[in-house]
Protein backbone atom coordinates (compact mmCIF):
# COMPACT_ATOMS: atom_id res chain seq x y z
CA UNK A 1 0.00 0.00 0.00
CA UNK A 2 0.79 3.34 -0.81
CA UNK A 3 1.26 6.02 1.98
CA UNK A 4 -2.06 7.93 0.63
CA UNK A 5 -3.44 4.42 0.68
CA UNK A 6 -2.58 3.70 4.28
CA UNK A 7 -3.86 7.81 4.97
CA UNK A 8 -7.15 6.67 2.90
CA UNK A 9 -7.94 2.98 4.64
CA UNK A 10 -7.42 4.87 8.49
CA UNK A 11 -9.58 7.57 7.52
CA UNK A 12 -12.03 5.06 6.09
CA UNK A 13 -11.67 3.25 9.18
CA UNK A 14 -13.06 6.20 11.52
CA UNK A 15 -16.51 6.21 9.57
CA UNK A 16 -18.70 3.51 11.54
CA UNK A 17 -19.90 1.50 8.43
CA UNK A 18 -16.00 0.99 7.48
CA UNK A 19 -14.81 0.39 11.35
CA UNK A 20 -14.66 -3.41 11.56
CA UNK A 21 -13.29 -3.64 7.88
CA UNK A 22 -9.30 -4.90 7.64
CA UNK A 23 -7.05 -2.52 6.49
CA UNK A 24 -6.51 -5.69 3.14
CA UNK A 25 -10.48 -5.36 3.00
CA UNK A 26 -10.22 -1.26 2.85
CA UNK A 27 -7.41 -1.16 0.45
CA UNK A 28 -9.15 -2.82 -2.06
CA UNK A 29 -12.19 -0.51 -1.81
CA UNK A 30 -9.49 2.38 -1.83
CA UNK A 31 -8.94 2.42 -5.92
CA UNK A 32 -12.93 2.74 -6.78
CA UNK A 33 -12.36 6.22 -4.75
CA UNK A 34 -12.13 9.77 -5.30
CA UNK A 35 -12.25 12.57 -3.86
CA UNK A 36 -14.60 15.33 -4.84
CA UNK A 37 -14.53 19.43 -3.77
CA UNK A 38 -17.88 21.46 -3.57
CA UNK A 39 -18.42 24.99 -3.12
CA UNK A 40 -20.29 26.54 -0.93
CA UNK A 41 -24.17 26.23 -1.81
CA UNK A 42 -23.12 23.78 -4.41
CA UNK A 43 -25.88 21.05 -4.49
CA UNK A 44 -24.12 17.63 -4.83
CA UNK A 45 -27.77 15.50 -5.61
CA UNK A 46 -31.05 16.39 -5.93
CA UNK A 47 -34.37 13.91 -4.62
CA UNK A 48 -35.54 12.01 -6.88
CA UNK A 49 -32.74 11.80 -9.39
CA UNK A 50 -30.80 8.85 -10.53
CA UNK A 51 -28.50 8.03 -7.65
CA UNK A 52 -24.89 5.99 -7.53
CA UNK A 53 -22.58 7.27 -5.51
CA UNK A 54 -22.01 6.97 -2.43
CA UNK A 55 -20.56 10.10 -0.12
CA UNK A 56 -18.58 10.42 3.07
CA UNK A 57 -17.97 13.65 4.59
CA UNK A 58 -14.32 14.63 4.73
CA UNK A 59 -14.37 18.28 6.18
CA UNK A 60 -17.30 20.60 6.29
CA UNK A 61 -20.64 20.63 6.32
CA UNK A 62 -23.71 18.96 4.17
CA UNK A 63 -26.78 21.01 4.25
CA UNK A 64 -30.02 18.43 3.87
CA UNK A 65 -32.98 20.80 1.89
CA UNK A 66 -36.66 20.47 0.71
CA UNK A 67 -37.91 23.16 -1.02
CA UNK A 68 -35.85 25.75 0.30
CA UNK A 69 -35.43 24.59 4.04
CA UNK A 70 -32.93 23.01 5.88
CA UNK A 71 -33.82 19.87 7.41
CA UNK A 72 -30.76 18.19 8.54
CA UNK A 73 -27.20 18.82 8.80
CA UNK A 74 -23.97 16.08 8.12
CA UNK A 75 -20.99 16.91 9.43
CA UNK A 76 -17.13 15.33 8.91
CA UNK A 77 -16.89 11.68 9.21
CA UNK A 78 -20.69 11.65 8.39
CA UNK A 79 -22.06 9.11 5.73
CA UNK A 80 -24.94 10.21 2.69
CA UNK A 81 -25.14 6.57 0.71
CA UNK A 82 -27.12 8.02 -2.19
CA UNK A 83 -26.30 4.70 -3.81
CA UNK A 84 -22.88 2.47 -4.14
CA UNK A 85 -21.78 1.85 -7.57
Amino acid sequence: MTIETIDKVNYLRTVPIFSDCSPQDLSRVIPSTSEHYFKTDETIFNAGAAANELYIIVEGTVRLTSGGRIIDRTYATALIVVAIS
